[in-house]
Formats: structure tokens, sequence, C-alpha cells
């Protein structure tokens, strides 16, 4: 067409103009797309919601039936047991209870390590979604057993404990951390992957608060049985999802003959050897020391295990103190999380190895704080001091999706919950002796030794952020890992 001064100069001004139908459609599938975009999150919703609830009322539990049923302490003495007025009888409970932690964690994570193994190869050729399905179940089956323990109070401590060999039998948190982080790696773009990463991590905290705060007022009006129904319920409501709503992801080389050949044995192999394969650029080093940051990382956790009986011991703490506490950590693992940690990603372009690095030294000195509190506010401090601690397990979980292919991804977080299943069995029955030998002049050990642990994986993420850092994206391609 000639062109002519009647020639508009905005030829298609008008149709340049939004059109408000075109605009709605467009937020519309924006909306649709983040919307479709949820897949495991709802997942980690559950399950931390379950966590929050079942995990401080089992320790709780535990305190009651050795007071009541095993050392036969009469109901006054259980009843004002944290009052601080019969200080050897409280000890002499928080003794028991600590080496019922111990026994809890073998019963829970020895028969986990082989379960993980199998899932591992199963996902590697099936996809994801039953190994989450199963380990669902059997948190729900771990629930009802509890139930039953809280409905006929004679029984003893022992049923409690081996009401929880349905979660080791099934794989437990491992085999769910496992399949979700694995999920995002198989599903999630690089660039987008920390803070994806990050985000699942602060949904499983965010719900165990709340479950915290809930599981409170449940606790004051249906007691145990009501207090592990909530819980029961969830899980329940997650199997349901998966079931229905959740794709299954399987990796690209697995979708053609390859995978109708795939064994478990083989699959089982590939996760055993994943870490210790020669790679370039120094991959299998940054491979062993990710996991190796990882697994002391959850040796700090660890801790966890002990904050209700050493806030009951130094601060005379009620379950209502300790709900408080861990609902104010929330905001500074959020702000870490959905702040701090895309910032330094995203924009500032910080390494992985160099976030965690931060959040290293962040957790040190928040179990320096905790260890040598003298007053119940110091924990309040030390939650303050320790905002960075979340990036930690999201950044190096990231770091380690990117140093493989996606055809590897599975097999490279199975290699991670084998070591949150190994850890526990190695930290457990330390911590546990520690705290019974030390309750009596020094609780806070357990929690310098978690600070000289953040120390050293400090050290390792200097030394690999100074010896090995990272590239550009790489692709995801085969050949990338050889």
């Amino acid at each position: 067409m000639p062109v002519s001064e009647k020639t508009p100069l905005l030829k298609n001004n008008v149709d340049s103009k939004s059109d408000p139908k075109e605009k709605k459609e467009g937020v519309c599938s924006s909306f649709g797309k983040c919307m479709r975009s949820i897949q495991v999150e709802p997942v980690m919703l559950c399950f931390g919601f379950g966590f929050g609830i079942d995990n401080v009322f089992l320790t709780n539990l535990f305190v009651d039936k050795v007071c009541d049923i095993q050392l036969n302490y009469s109901s006054e003495v259980c009843t004002n047991l944290d009052s601080g007025e019969y200080p050897d009888q409280e000890n002499e409970v928080q003794k028991l209870v600590s080496l019922y932690g111990m026994y809890k964690h073998f019963v829970v994570f020895l028969p986990m390590i082989f379960v993980v193994l199998l899932l591992s190869g199963w996902s590697e050729s099936h996809g994801l979604k039953t190994p989450l399905i199963i380990t669902n179940a059997g948190l729900l089956v771990k629930c009802i057993f509890l139930m039953a323990c809280s409905h006929w109070w004679f029984l003893s401590p022992e049923y409690v404990l081996w009401s929880l060999l349905p979660v080791g039998m099934t794989g437990g948190f491992s085999a769910i951390f496992m399949c979700v982080y694995s999920f995002i790696g198989l599903t999630v773009d690089e660039k987008s992957r920390t803070t994806r990463m990050s985000i699942i991590a602060v949904i499983e905290l965010v719900a165990a608060a709340v479950g915290g705060v809930l599981g409170d007022f449940i606790f004051q009006k249906y007691g145990y049985f009501g207090v592990f129904a909530a819980p029961a319920m969830s899980y329940l409501i997650c199997v349901i999802y998966i079931m229905i709503c959740l794709d299954n992801p399987i990796p690209k080389q697995q979708t053609n003959e390859v995978k109708a050949s795939k064994s478990f044995v083989s699959g089982m192999k590939n996760t055993l050897t994943v870490a210790f394969k020669k790679r370039a650029d120094g991959g299998r080093a940054k491979i062993i020391c990710h996991v190796a940051v990882l697994a002391i990382f959850l040796g700090t956790l660890g801790t966890m295990n002990f904050y209700v009986l050493y806030t009951r011991e130094m601060f005379d703490w009620r379950y209502e103190d300790y709900s408080y506490w861990s609902a104010f950590n929330v905001p500074f693992a959020l702000i870490g999380s959905l702040v701090i940690l895309p910032f330094l990603s995203s924009v500032l372009k910080m390494e992985d190895s160099l976030l965690s690095l931060i959040g290293c030294i962040s957790v040190m000195f928040n179990f320096t704080l905790q260890a040598t509190a003298p007053r119940g506010w110091v924990m309040y401090l030390a939650s303050a001091i320790g905002v960075f601690g979340s990036m930690v397990e999201s950044s190096t979980r990231s770091a380690l999706s990117k140093s493989v292919g996606s055809e590897e991804v599975a097999a490279v977080f199975a290699v991670v919950s084998l070591a949150e299943a190994l850890v526990p069995l190695l930290e457990n029955p330390i911590y546990t002796g520690i705290y019974y030998y030390t309750v009596d002049f020094f609780p806070g050990t357990v929690f310098a030794i978690a600070a000289v642990l953040a120390c050293i994986g400090a050290c390792i993420d200097t030394w690999v952020y100074t010896r090995y850092p990272e590239k550009e994206i790489r692709s995801l391609s085969p050949d990338a890992n050889t």
C-alpha cells in the first residue's frame, strides 16, 4: 500500500490498543498457567501440617505415658512435672523419654534406608506418583495407631514406639523429600529451581508452624486422640490429591524401551553409584561435597528432638510457650526463603554454594546462642540471628539438581534421602547419650555440637565456592554430565 500524507502515522493505532477481551484472556491464561504449575506444593502443605502436630505431641505422649504408666508417678506429679516442684522426677522422666527417642530413630530410620532404595529404583522407571502415595499411606497408618494408643491409655510407651514402624516401612519423610525435590528437578528450569525449592521448604515450615499452633487448641478440646486424628485427615487428603491431581513425571531417558527393561536392581545400583561417577569440571567432588553439607545440616536438625525437653528444663516452658516460639520462627524463615534468597540468587546472581555458606554461618551463630541461653528470650534472639539458615537446604539441593542431567535427578536425591535416613541413626544415639549425661549441668551441649557441625559445613562450602566456581547455566542434555 503506497504511503501518502493521508496515510495514518499510527496505522494500527486502534488495533494496537489492548482489547479488553484479549487482556482478560491473557490474565486468565497467566493465572491458569500459574495454577497448573502447582503440583507438589499441596503435598508438602499436608505433610508439613501433619508433621507440625504429631511431632511435638508425640514427645508429650511419651512424657505422659512414661510418667503415668512406666514410672507410676501420681497424677499430681505428672500434671505439674514441668513446674519445677519435682526436679528429680522430671529428670528421670526426661532421661527415659530421651532413650525412647533414640529407639524411635532405629525403628523408623533403619528400615527407611532400604525402602528409599527400592522406591528410588521404582521412580526411575515408573515415576514418582506411587512412592508418594505409599509414604503418605504409611504416615496415615502411624496416626491411626497413635490414636489407638491414646484411646486405650493403659497401653505402655512401647506400643507408642512400635506405632512408628509403618513410617520406616514406607520411606517416611526421606522418601517424601526425595520425590518432591526430584519432581521439582524434573519439571522446573534451572534458573527458577533454587527459588522454587525454597518455596517448597517454606510451605513445609509454615504448615508445620500452623499445625503446631492449631494442635494446641485441638489438644485442649479433644486430647491426644483428636490431636493425632487431625494429621491423619491431612495425610488422607494428601493421598487422595496425589491419586487424582498429581502428574507422574518420568526422566526423559526412561520414557522409551529402556524403561521397559529397567529393573529394581539396576535402579538401585544407579542410585548408589551416581554420586561417585566420574564427571567433568570436578562434578564428582562437587556432588560429594554438596551431599556432605546436606548431611551435616541434617545432623544439626537432630537437635529438634530435644527442644521440648530443653526448654522445659531450662525455662520451665509449657507447650503453649514452645508453640509461640515455634510460630515466631516462621516470619524469619519466610524472610530468608522468600525475600533474601530470591534476591541473592536471582538479582545478585550469587552461586548456590555461596548461599549455602551464608546459611551455615547463620546456623552456627543460632545454635551457639541456643546452647548458652540464660533466659527464654535469648531463644527468640537466636531465631532472628538464624534468618539465613533456611537457605542451606534449598540452595544445596538446587546445586545438586544442576550438577546432573534429568535422567539422574531422582538418583541423586535418593542419595540425599539415604543420608537423611542414615544420619539420624548415627546422630540420635550420640545426641541422646550426650543429653542424658549433661542434662544435670549443661543441657545445651547438643546445640553446641550442632554449632560445630554448622562450622564444618561452612568450611566445605568455602572450599567448593573457591575451588569450583559455577559456570553459566548449562544445558540438561545427557552429554553435559559425562
